[in-house]
């Protein structure tokens, strides 16, 4: 979004808007050392051991001394965390790693279709009186962004759990859980010094999860979820979860166990959205000499064609 701004930007001098000038563009936005600086500047760094090792459910990546076996069966369990209680990250969530970048396509050739589908803002507006309504949602749940992510994990899980029980006589026990990646940025959180047109990359993860039998059950509303998991899980997401992180990833000799949940397009129950609803398109401007409307697109997306063989994803806009 930066380069398209700056982009867009640079064509309205070229025509003569002498504002136009990428003042916002801050000169230490490429500076990839920045972050590091201000993280000793600060006072957060700290050694790897001290940090609550559920801060690895936020990052995509299998620590070192993590026994790769037991993480596929199941069985690691963190530590138990050394911060208050009532302050500790609950355990990372257990998953098969795929270390292999690209994932590796599926076996059988098939790969997913791109599609898009538009929602009116009458069923947008629809959605939202009936979980502001919901007592499951205790009257806490008004953000749009919580909504439409929890009404499109539980509408997609449900229909791989269909095709799974009905066709293929798959069974869920209660420990089979339905993972939710969602990436944040961590900009915000890092620094105040920190431009917001920084240009590296600083995710890091939402990771609510919820068993697939409890997610798929008719008793289970879309109010219950936002409020319980995407919510819940969110307000995890601070300053110093970020700087935390920021420490477990400065401890890796190598980002070679770099895995995600949603990789893969078979046998799991897992899925990423990447939400851009907070973008403004209005912020991108080419300017009237060649198109209308100031030059700002109607409408936007990310390309995603090329991940449909790898990946279960999707994408808000507004």
């Amino acid at each position: 979004m930066v380069p398209l701004r700056v982009w867009a930007e640079s064509c309205r001098y070229i025509e003569g808007d002498m504002s136009a000038t990428c003042s916002w563009l801050d000169p230490e936005s490429f500076n990839h050392s920045l972050p590091n600086i201000l993280y000793e500047l600060e006072g957060h760094a700290r050694l790897a051991h001290e940090v609550d090792p559920g801060v690895w459910g936020h990052l995509p990546f299998i620590p070192r001394e993590e026994p790769l076996e037991n993480h596929v069966n199941g069985t690691f369990k963190t530590e138990k965390s050394h911060l208050p209680k009532g302050k500790a990250h609950p355990p990372a969530p257990v998953f098969p790693p795929d270390f292999v970048w690209p994932p590796t396509p599926a076996k059988d050739g098939r790969y997913l279709s791109t599609a898009m589908l538009l929602i009116s803002p009458e069923n947008v507006e629809k959605l939202k009186e009936d979980v502001i309504a919901d007592p499951d949602a205790k009257g806490a749940i008004t953000s749009i962004s919580d909504i439409m992510q929890a009404f499109f994990w539980r509408a997609a899980i449900k229909a791989r759990y269909r095709v799974a029980k009905e066709h293929r006589g798959e069974t869920f026990g209660p420990d089979e859980i339905s993972i939710l990646e969602l990436p944040v940025d961590g900009r915000p959180y890092f620094s105040s010094l920190l431009p917001s047109s920084y240009m590296g990359s600083m995710l890091v993860l939402n990771r609510p999860y919820i068993p697939v039998e409890t997610l798929c059950s008719p008793e289970t509303s879309i109010g219950s979820i936002a409020y319980l998991l995407l919510r819940e899980a969110a307000a995890r997401i601070t300053p110093s979860l970020v700087h935390d992180a920021f420490t477990l990833l400065q401890s890796l000799p190598d980002y070679s166990r770099f895995t995600t949940a949603n990789k893969g397009l078979t046998g799991n129950m897992h899925a990423m959205i990447s939400n851009l609803m907070l973008f403004q398109t209005s912020e991108i401007s080419f300017g009237d000499g060649f198109f209308a409307d100031g030059g700002s697109p109607k409408a936007m997306r990310p390309q995603i064609e090329r991940g449909r063989k790898h990946f279960r994803f999707w994408s808000f806009i507004l």
